[in-house]
């Protein structure tokens, strides 16, 4: 089967016509094969972006395609339900942050455990695709000196840890010890520190 072929014209009728109802911005080059961030897009629906970057994976082989294909895997009500909702997270937001903040998270609990549970976007890969996308994110995090595995990170967080914090309700010796107290991680307590949102949380 000729899949270059078959992406083309996709694209071609993509670039040729006009939709009035719910469509998805696609880099003609994807950015995960090097393609500009303001590269040449085009607007596909739903099910022609997922085959898009499924086609793409067949005739290039890039792994990051099929990363992409599996990650829209909802259903098409389910991601037009969550372009909706996106709408009224500003209102939500400005009108009680803490509030918001926190069904954040629980909602990242509950999506994380329906993608495990349903085997979707990374769940869905065999072990060895799996080993292969988490070397390459360790490579990638100690090659830009950004996260964990890298010494510079380690020194600068640790130092962070120790700082001082005042909040509303105390203060405390250290970041770590606010993270206790608020039953958070000390990197919500660092965006809490550094928000407009929260403005009585700082430093000492």
């Amino acid at each position: 089967m000729n899949y270059k072929l078959i992406h083309d014209k996709i694209i071609c009728r993509a670039k040729n016509r006009k939709i009035d109802f719910y469509t998805e911005k696609h880099h003609i080059i994807p950015k995960c094969e090097g393609g500009d961030v303001n590269g040449e897009c085009v607007k596909l629906t739903i099910k022609e972006h997922r085959l898009i970057h499924l086609l793409r994976y067949k005739f290039t082989g890039i792994l990051e395609n099929l990363y992409a294909a599996n990650m829209m895997k909802y259903s098409d009500r389910e991601r037009l339900f969550s372009v909706a909702s996106k709408l009224s997270h500003k209102k939500r937001k400005e009108k009680n942050p803490e509030k918001y903040f926190l069904d954040q998270r629980i909602c990242g609990k509950i999506g994380g455990i329906k993608c495990r549970d349903e085997k979707i976007g990374f769940h869905n890969l065999s072990e060895e695709e799996k080993n292969k996308a988490r070397q390459k994110g360790r490579e990638t995090l100690v090659k830009n000196k950004l996260g964990m595995f890298s010494d510079e990170y380690r020194e600068k967080h640790k130092k962070k840890l120790m700082k001082k914090i005042k909040t509303p309700d105390n203060t405390f010796d250290s970041m770590k010890e606010a993270a206790i107290y608020y039953q958070v991680s000390p990197g919500t307590i660092t965006y809490r520190v550094n928000s407009d949102n929260f403005k009585n949380w700082y430093f000492i």
